[in-house]
């Protein structure tokens, strides 16, 4: 149930370009498991602004 959540805030949070908003996505995610990417987690738990 993760992709359709995190669809929806990166519609939300659209930067213009999908590179862009990929790394403003990643930029505010909070790492809930080993520091950065990791097949668990990914790049952790978006907090949306």
């Amino acid at each position: 149930m993760a992709t359709p959540h995190v669809s929806g805030l990166a519609a939300k949070l659209w930067q213009g370009n999908a590179a862009g908003t990929r790394s403003y996505l990643q930029s505010i995610a909070k790492d809930i498991g080993e520091i950065g990417d990791d097949t668990a987690t990914g790049f952790g738990l978006p907090i949306a602004p």
